[in-house]
């Protein structure tokens, strides 16, 4: 079954046998297709929705502020970790595709809102004004917390399914540097997906660790099917406005010197939009056009990465006569910073 899916709560409140089977079931999901889905995970849709936390009003009301207005929390790009508004076309995903900078004009049709640890001080985020959306700061700090408490636990999964000792990766993930992204792509004529060099976002893996992906009722998540089909993508339907998407990311792949990849995906059309007939608007056949607008989509990313202090280098346990690094050392941060470099100068 393309992908995995995985029920959380037996590695939750399982007994030691299911914890086990799901570790390993994850372990093997990422090394095999980068990603899984996750069901009855802490903070499932349903659940999120009643808490008031989901892709909610609350995310795209910030959206629809004038420009001007989502500009006094801008972020202002270089080396640092993202934190604040990103303009539309701000970021450069295409930086990170392969053959990316020989691209002609190449466009990200994408804005977005990073969001750091509550209590960092070293790269603080900056907030919109409390009286323009009251109670927006609380409610984007509460989701940064459900999410990140969802990666903990995953991080334990993954040093049980990969036979390590207790808190060999938890540990790395401290003191906590991740970052939550808000997603708007705004609507949009699909000829500029198709005729022009405009994407969504490029193909690209993740810097961090893990990725915690929810998206919106309007899909358009991709992910490289690298096993029966490298170099081509498939669609992630939501079939459960539960599923929270689990990636691999890069730090990963380097802790386990290659082991673990990181999942290659991107944002395209809708697959609904994207074939030459739509099989039924409302009842009837129509064919989709490049003058069909697509709706705006929306989506939350957790990039749950290491404290930025610790190695970025291959572990040991996956290091050998047989198996030498194919990694240089480095820092979490300075790897980090060499990207965001490149994406954001």
């Amino acid at each position: 079954m393309f992908p995995t899916v995985l029920d959380a709560s037996r590695f939750r409140s399982g007994s030691a046998t299911e914890r086990q089977e799901f570790a390993q079931n994850l372990v093997q999901a990422l090394k095999n297709d980068g990603f899984v889905k996750l069901q009855n995970h802490v903070h499932t849709w349903r659940s999120m929705k009643k808490a008031d936390t989901i892709v909610h009003p609350k995310h795209k009301r910030f959206f629809e502020l004038p420009n001007q207005t989502k500009e006094t929390c801008a972020h202002r790009g270089g080396p640092v970790p993202v934190r604040g508004y990103n303009s539309y076309g701000q970021e450069r995903s295409w930086k990170c595709t392969p053959g990316g900078d020989e691209l002609v004009d190449p466009k990200d049709a994408r804005e977005s809102l990073d969001i750091g640890p509550a209590r960092k001080t070293l790269f603080p985020t900056p907030w919109i004004a409390d009286e323009i959306l009251p109670g927006f700061r609380q409610h984007i700090e509460s989701y940064y917390t459900a999410f990140h408490d969802t990666g903990n636990y995953l991080l334990e999964a993954l040093e049980l399914g990969l036979h390590l000792p207790s808190g060999t990766i938890t540990c790395r993930a401290r003191p906590d540097s991740s970052e939550m992204r808000l997603n708007h792509y705004p609507g949009l004529p699909k000829r500029e997906l198709t005729q022009t060099n405009t994407r969504r976002i490029w193909p690209h893996t993740d810097l961090g660790i893990i990725s915690l992906n929810v998206q919106d009722e309007e899909g358009g998540l991709e992910y490289e099917d690298r096993q029966t089909a490298p170099g081509l993508f498939v669609p992630v339907i939501n079939e459960d406005p539960s599923d929270l998407i689990v990636s691999g990311a890069d730090i990963l792949e380097r802790w386990t010197n290659g082991a673990l990849k990181g999942a290659l995906h991107r944002v395209m059309a809708p697959e609904k939009f994207s074939g030459e007939v739509l099989k039924e608007i409302n009842g009837n056949a129509a064919e989709v056009d490049d003058d069909l607008v697509l709706p705006a989509r929306n989506s939350v990313v957790f990039l749950y990465r290491p404290g930025e202090d610790k190695p970025a280098g291959p572990m040991p346990e996956f290091v050998n006569i047989d198996c030498p690094a194919i990694f240089e050392e480095i820092t979490a941060g300075s790897y980090l910073e060499g990207k965001n470099r490149h994406i954001y100068a």
